[in-house]
């Protein structure tokens, strides 16, 4: 038998930052995994069942969630028992050869994606990726229409940031779409699309986002789920905003194409967006 499980609870970014260590397991295993978490992290389904690595995405429905103040917690999660028609008791996890537990069971003193392989031994450097469908997105009608565009991705708890970003995108886009990603409660854009000009603000969500996120020209968003997500694309410039509190390091990753910014104002950010679309 070599069929291997693999758990994080959540939340959203931190489920996300578990892939390159679950990618590695199954290379080191020379199999295919069994992705069990929280039904928090149920708006993940689709992205992970389109992971070639990963066999079935299982949401624990036994599983309460505690807190999240380090990840999802509790970080160690179990499988109730079953029983067979004879009324004995089958504890599915005998059914696999290796279990790895990847939530946080300490709170985390590095990048996250790098805590987590570290947590089952892996000390390699793994690249955050993202396996996908790049459907519609190279024919030329698309291109024509959409040269260039910017993916967003607000938050509701940040209401003041929130503002700042639909002042600065209700004025980009008079000349570029923007694509906005995420929950439906945190958009600036309710309606799913708001024209300025004639070119909409499109709202869209998970594995559907990521051939966006191939072909766009920038990213723009806060600490989030979503920049997890943008992070799976290196050469993608990637804007993110902090500053009500100190931006957490463990979430930054260090890259020529990461920008992030403290607090700017409409005027400095609007700036610096035109510099990756003009």
């Amino acid at each position: 038998m070599n069929r291997i499980a693999c758990t994080h609870p959540g939340r959203l970014g931190d489920c996300l930052y578990s892939l390159p260590t679950v990618k590695r397991l199954c290379e080191i295993h020379n199999t295919t995994c069994d992705f069990y978490t929280s039904e928090y992290c149920l708006p993940l389904r689709k992205l992970f069942q389109n992971q070639s690595y990963i066999s079935n995405f299982h949401v624990l429905k036994n599983y309460k969630v505690a807190h999240h103040c380090c990840g999802t917690q509790p970080w160690h999660m179990d499988i109730p028992n079953l029983y067979d028609e004879k009324g004995d008791v089958h504890n599915p996890w005998k059914n696999y050869s290796n279990i790895f537990q990847l939530g946080f069971h300490s709170f985390p003193d590095c990048e996250l994606h790098k805590f987590i392989a570290r947590s089952v031994g892996i000390n390699e450097d793994l690249p955050i990726e993202y396996e996908f469908e790049d459907i519609g997105f190279e024919e030329e009608e698309f291109n024509n229409f959409y040269p260039k565009y910017i993916v967003l991705a607000a938050r509701a708890a940040n209401s003041s940031f929130n503002s700042l970003l639909k002042e600065v995108c209700d004025k980009l886009s008079i000349n570029v779409p923007i694509f906005e990603i995420g929950r439906k409660e945190d958009m600036i854009y309710q309606e799913g699309y708001a024209y300025h000009g004639e070119t909409p603000v499109k709202t869209i969500d998970f594995y559907d986002c990521l051939p966006l996120l191939h072909h766009a020209k920038c990213f723009i968003g806060l600490m989030s789920s979503q920049l997890v997500l943008a992070n799976g694309f290196p050469k993608l410039p990637k804007i993110c905003i902090y500053g009500d509190v100190p931006a957490d390091m463990r979430h930054v990753i260090k890259s020529p194409t990461n920008h992030y910014l403290d607090k700017p104002n409409a005027e400095y950010l609007t700036r610096f967006i035109k510099q990756f679309i003009n």
